[in-house]
């Protein structure tokens, strides 16, 4: 039987494969968003909740890390930094709900909306999508409200004299007072750049790659002050907890009167004014990326998992530098560092050609560039005699290949693609062009 080459791996020279550094490209990604998306719709249900409380517990961390971050800018005498600094140190910290999220490994809401690429590609029903969507937000918020109230029963919100729960206690009520448009707004742009970081996420192979690729996306996001329904799960519970919680000597030390200051932070206008615009806004925000990403790359025609050996046959076939190719009457020799095979030729383009062989009498390579191809082919010359032309030396990749059976015999057919091609080689294999059936594919 032949030897089958690895289409999926890198591979040595002694022939075994090594894995591949190189990160995922763009239509790759694609495939590989929807293939997950699979995976997380068919979660069961114990499975998918405990994740999904876990991501929520994740965010809340990025959130307290956040609001430490930006507490006490210019106090007791410190140089105080712009607000645009310290947003930027905010959004940094704040890279840690989402690195925790992607690495260790959970379910979170907001990147979850990219699963509408599986169900755009009918691989996941509508129902399925919609389990996901509800059981992980629940999850999500049962994790972040939990987290929040056990730091308020830490205590951690007395430290420093009280700054750090007087700047939880701002960070919610500013939260609790954008109107309505503006709320859903932020959380379009938001999600969108959640979404973006996830999707780049899915480009990279090592954790560097997810870490790097997660902490541009969503600083902006928290420097420029999008709202992120999930994050505010945890922020705006910890402000709760802190005005109706808090004890006396917190409230005398922060010189601050709770019923005044933050009067509208309250359970009503955390769900109201605040959690369920921004949720629309990052559902839309989320389906902007993914369903714009599936438009370009994954809908029918497209490049994409199922039909990408077809495509990469018709689109290679045709030859590098002319969109034609033409049928060819010759034999073709190929000499591959494991020996020589003999076949028939059955058209050539200035690009490349496609021939065949007898699967019992080759024996393809582990290395499949730089085969040296030897090609005689029959062309007719102006006077209508076969002219025998033989163009040697040609150095070919090996780019594609299939089997069949022709009257019960098993064959190979093989598309190599041409590379440095000299100038006097391509004449020859202009000459052997002439005159010949030209086809279109």
């Amino acid at each position: 039987m032949a030897q089958q080459p690895n289409t999926q791996n890198l591979v040595s020279d002694s022939g075994k494969a090594v894995a591949s550094v190189d990160n995922l490209l763009p239509k790759e990604i694609t495939i590989k968003a929807e293939n997950i998306g699979v995976i997380k719709a068919n979660l069961d249900l114990f499975t998918l909740l405990a994740l999904s409380i876990l991501a929520g517990a994740f965010i809340s961390l990025g959130s307290i890390f956040f609001t430490v971050v930006t507490t006490g800018n210019g106090v007791a005498g410190a140089i105080k930094l712009p607000a645009g600094i310290m947003r930027l140190a905010g959004g940094l910290s704040f890279c840690l709900g989402l690195i925790l999220v992607v690495i260790a490994g959970s379910e979170l809401f907001t990147g979850n909306i990219l699963i509408t690429m599986a169900a755009a590609s009918k691989k996941i029903s509508i129902k399925l999508l919609a389990r996901n969507w509800t059981v992980v937000y629940a999850g999500n918020l049962i994790g972040a409200i939990t987290t929040a109230y056990l730091i308020f029963a830490s205590g951690q919100y007395k430290l420093s004299d009280g700054i750090f729960g007087l700047q939880a206690l701002t960070i919610a009520t500013a939260k609790c007072n954008i109107p309505f448009m503006e709320a859903l707004i932020r959380g379009i742009y938001c999600n969108a750049l959640v979404c973006l970081a996830i999707w780049l996420c899915f480009s990279g192979r090592t954790v560097v790659d997810k870490i790097v690729s997660i902490i541009f996306p969503i600083t902006a996001f928290v420097t420029i002050g999008f709202e992120h329904c999930v994050a505010n799960m945890y922020l705006i519970p910890a402000g709760i907890f802190i005005k109706n919680g808090a004890q006396p000597e917190f409230w005398a030390k922060a010189g601050s009167a709770a019923a005044d200051t933050y009067a509208t932070l309250t359970w009503n206008n955390f769900i109201v004014a605040n959690l369920i615009p921004v949720s629309i806004g990052n559902i839309i925000g989320g389906l902007m990326v993914g369903l714009v990403y599936w438009v370009i790359y994954n809908r029918p025609n497209v490049l994409n998992a199922d039909n990408q050996s077809k495509l990469l046959r018709k689109h290679i076939g045709l030859g590098q530098r002319k969109h034609q190719r033409h049928e060819a009457d010759g034999l073709v020799t190929l000499q591959f560092d494991s020996g020589v095979a003999n076949g028939n030729l059955c058209n050539i383009s200035e690009g490349g050609m496609t021939c065949t062989f007898k699967m019992c009498e080759i024996n393809l390579p582990h290395k499949l560039d730089n085969i040296a191809c030897v090609i005689t082919g029959y062309a007719k010359d102006s006077t209508g005699q076969a002219d025998k032309i033989e163009v040697s030396e040609v150095k070919g990749t090996l780019v594609n290949y299939y089997t069949e059976s022709v009257y019960g015999e098993a064959q190979i057919w093989i598309t190599i693609q041409f590379i440095d091609l000299s100038m006097d080689k391509r004449k020859d294999i202009l000459h052997l062009m002439k005159n010949m059936t030209s086809k279109n594919y």
